[in-house]
């Protein structure tokens, strides 16, 4: 009796510690899959698809970012995603205060009063259209033939500074006396937009986005540009 009360608590004992190893194991893989899954989750909520252009880091780990990355609080990203119109930061930091800029198709404007200076022009990347706010006093959006689709109506005024893109949203032409020859009317007073960009985009329409990539105003001008190749 002794002998098989020693036997069966040895057996009882391995078995035991066999099947807690095992369970051990599966809840460990379980677990395991569930968090792979939620943290493949939470980086496809990034705006950007994961590449090498930045490192993974913590919210302590800023020492890991290279020289040549801009340090968000979840990872790090390359220096030339700072200010690019898109937001890689999932607090969107890489795309505040970046001052004002015009270039290529657009202007991007994060501070008040930025302008589009008079004969400076934005032209679609495909070529079609260019905008311009010209000495006339009008701004004016025309095709490559000089056809013009949309303009402001200011023509002969006397407009100073340019386009005013007002930290509202709002754009403006003000006349020497500052009253206002025209206006988009697009600015709203609860406006939480850090930013706003001015498009000239390649189906010949003018649009102006908010900094969550919302058109807030735009002209009514797409493919106008292919009709006047035809006339």
């Amino acid at each position: 009796e002794e002998v098989t009360e020693e036997v069966t608590e040895e057996v009882t004992e391995e078995v035991t510690e066999e099947v807690t190893e095992e369970v051990t194991e599966e809840v460990t893989e379980e677990v395991t899959n569930e968090v792979t899954e939620e943290v493949t989750s939470v980086s496809m909520t990034t705006v950007r698809d994961i590449t090498e252009d930045y490192t993974i880091v913590g919210p302590t780990d800023s020492l890991l970012c290279k020289e040549d990355e801009f340090i968000c609080p979840e990872r790090c990203i390359s220096t030339s995603w700072r200010c690019d119109g898109d937001i890689d930061c999932l607090n969107g930091e890489d795309e505040e205060n970046c001052g004002n800029s015009c270039k290529e198709n657009q202007c991007r404007v994060s501070s008040e009063d930025p302008f589009l200076e008079m004969g400076q022009k934005l032209i679609a990347k495909n070529k079609e259209t260019t905008l311009v706010v010209e000495k006339t006093g009008r701004f004016v959006l025309y095709c490559e033939n000089k056809k013009v689709i949309w303009e402001s109506g200011t023509g002969g005024a006397s407009v100073v500074s340019g386009l005013i893109i007002q930290a509202n949203g709002n754009m403006v032409l003000y006349d020497d006396d500052n009253e206002v020859l025209w206006e988009s009317g697009s600015g709203s007073a609860n406006t939480q937009s850090s930013y706003h960009t001015l498009v000239v985009e390649d189906d010949n329409t003018l649009v102006l986005f908010n900094s969550w990539g919302v058109s807030i105003w735009e002209t009514d001008t797409a493919g106008l540009c292919d009709e006047t190749k035809f006339t």
